[in-house]
């Protein structure tokens, strides 16, 4: 009974020659000579030949001894499947990370770093939330968002708060206003134009120092309109009510496109800071921290190790 046991294992390109498919036929190891599609990477088609050959010495020694242990053969087989499978599974698995950001941020620059991201993590999901700092932080604190960009330093003791980059504001007007024509204003000149501000949740960071400045300078800025939203604040500069203070990634595509036009104030610092957030006491994600990586790379102005469709100054 024994000499008619037969096992059949399927030849995966192992680099075997006719010796050794010889031998196989010797111990009563039937080979499909047909060739199978070789696996996506071309280690783990190495490790399955080491395996195989594994399968076949143990095959030999199992014939040399009436086929007494020929169980160890088809459990290294099965433990080989099984591995192989596992493999597989852990490359084929979606990841999901979900990124916050404040508006300004999440206008421009984080779509184009998570399109950078996706292509080196292309079987992740990746989901951006976008809300004004201070919920963000509290989505950051109930774990609905893993990390997050925000302009409004947070000094939650539950939160890790690293510097990210400076923010321009910008002090904008229709193309078409009769003030566009003028390159710059002067404080007092400032104090008596009309301004459309953002209110409510808005009023933090960077716009809530420029305020503060105008305070301490004597200036009370003539707002003429506040606006819920940063489109209600660009509609009401396209119909030429009066001057928009935003983040300029808001603004950038209309600033491209000739609509708007940039007026600078030379005494007047428009400038504020955002900030990445994630939280202490919990620890990143593989993906999460991946991305954190990108970001602390995208700080520090250097190139990125995968090739990207968007640079770095595209993303800027």
């Amino acid at each position: 009974a024994a000499a008619q046991t037969r096992f059949h294992v399927r030849k995966r390109n192992t680099g075997l020659g006719g010796r050794e498919r010889a031998r196989k036929r010797r111990v009563g190891v039937a080979v499909d000579e047909h060739p199978v599609r070789p696996l996506a990477a071309e280690r783990r088609g190495k490790s399955l030949g080491h395996s195989v050959q594994r399968c076949l010495e143990l095959a030999e020694e199992a014939a040399a001894d009436g086929f007494a242990d020929a169980q160890a053969v088809l459990s290294h087989m099965e433990m080989l499947h099984n591995k192989w499978c596992a493999g597989l599974k852990r490359e084929t698995q979606v990841k999901s990370l979900i990124v916050g950001g404040s508006h300004g941020l999440s206008a421009v620059l984080l779509p184009s770093l998570l399109a950078l991201f996706k292509q080196s993590h292309p079987h992740s999901r990746l989901t951006l939330r976008t809300d004004y700092s201070r919920p963000m932080e509290q989505l950051v604190l109930k774990s609905e968002v893993e990390i997050a960009l925000i302009t409004a330093f947070s000094h939650d003791p539950q939160l890790v708060m690293e510097p990210f980059r400076k923010e321009k504001i910008a002090l904008f007007v229709s193309a078409k206003h009769p003030l566009a024509k003028q390159d710059q204003l002067t404080l007092s000149e400032l104090a008596a134009a009309p301004v459309i501000l953002r209110e409510g949740k808005a009023s933090q960071g960077g716009l809530e120092k420029i305020f503060k400045q105008l305070e301490r300078d004597g200036i009370k800025p003539n707002i003429v309109m506040r606006c819920e939203s940063a489109e209600a604040v660009q509609t009401q500069v396209r119909l030429g009510l009066g001057f928009g203070i935003l983040y300029q990634d808001r603004i950038e595509t209309e600033l491209r496109d000739g609509e708007f036009k940039l007026i600078r104030v030379p005494k007047l610092h428009l400038d504020g800071e955002s900030f990445i957030v994630y939280r202490k006491d919990r620890p990143l994600s593989e993906t999460a921290m991946d991305f954190l990586l990108l970001l602390r790379e995208y700080r520090q102005k250097k190139r990125f190790k995968w090739p990207p469709t968007l640079s770095i100054t595209d993303a800027a």
